[in-house]
Formats: C-alpha cells, sequence, structure tokens
C-alpha cells in the first residue's frame, strides 16, 4: 500500500483557523509591580500584560542590587553604589554602560533608544545623593510602540 496517495476533501474546508494561529503575536503575561499596590478582586496578585509587563520587568531590574535575588544572584544593576562617587561625566558612563549590560543580559525582545540619568539635587536621609534613570525603550518586532521606564535612586 502506497501512502502518498491524494486524499479527497468534501465539503468547505476552513483554512482560517489554521492560518490565525500561526499569526498571533506571543503575549507577555506577569505580575504586577509592586505585589499589593493595586489590590484587584482577585486578591493582591494582580496580572498583567503587554507593555505593562515589561515596564515591570525593567523597573525591578533596575531597582534590584546584583545579589539580592535569591535564586538569581546575577540580576539586577549596581546602581546603589554609583549614589557615592563623585557625579560627573565618568561616573554616568558608567551608571549608563551598567543599565545598558544588564537591560540586554535580562530583557528579551526590548531595545533601547535613550538611556538618561540626572542628578536630583537633593540629599536622601542617608546623607547620599539622589539619582533619577529615564529609559526610553521599544519593542523589537514593534518599531511604533516607545515606552518610558522612571526609576529614582536614593
Amino acid at each position: 500500500m502506497a501512502y502518498n496517495q491524494i486524499t479527497n476533501v468534501y465539503g468547505p474546508v476552513n483554512q482560517s483557523k489554521f492560518g490565525d494561529v500561526a499569526r498571533k503575536k506571543p503575549k507577555f503575561f506577569g505580575l504586577n509591580y509592586p505585589i499589593g499596590k493595586y489590590k484587584t478582586s482577585r486578591g493582591y496578585f494582580g496580572k498583567t500584560t503587554g507593555v505593562e509587563t515589561i515596564e515591570n520587568g525593567v523597573r525591578q531590574l533596575l531597582l534590584t542590587e546584583r545579589g539580592e535575588r535569591v535564586m538569581l544572584p546575577g540580576f539586577g544593576c549596581n546602581l546603589r553604589k554609583f549614589l557615592f562617587q563623585p557625579l560627573d561625566d565618568i561616573t554616568f558612563e558608567q551608571i549608563k554602560e551598567e543599565i545598558a549590560t544588564s537591560i540586554r543580559k535580562y530583557t528579551r525582545d526590548v531595545k533601547i533608544v535613550k538611556l538618561g540619568v540626572f542628578d536630583l539635587d537633593k540629599i536622601s536621609e542617608t546623607g547620599s545623593q539622589a539619582l533619577k534613570v529615564v529609559v526610553l525603550l521599544q519593542l523589537r518586532d514593534d518599531t511604533q510602540n516607545q515606552f518610558e521606564v522612571e526609576v529614582i535612586l536614593q
């Protein structure tokens, strides 16, 4: 018996069922950060999708020090060490390089469009300076969709 025989199909075949599955873009799902900030009807664990999930992930990355996560010790940016250094051009370039390296390593499908580090000219309770980090990001697949993540380090 030959297996390469032609099969006859009677009646209309709905090709759109199979074509739509291949064309759908993958969705990103995650927890709302910080946990419990927006209490929903389902409790403290709110679900986010799309760009909001990526924003929350980048914000977590920027605010986490390396070694702070238990099962992922390399995750994060060591930005707090720069709070006690003189804020000159060399320090700002080191901060930008630290952020760019961490974002490239831990976020996928995201490209940095613009990265800015600013001195806030205020002193925190610990006597250190405050920095403001603003990152303009873009999804690699979607050139129209840009979003901004802002973090203040004290």
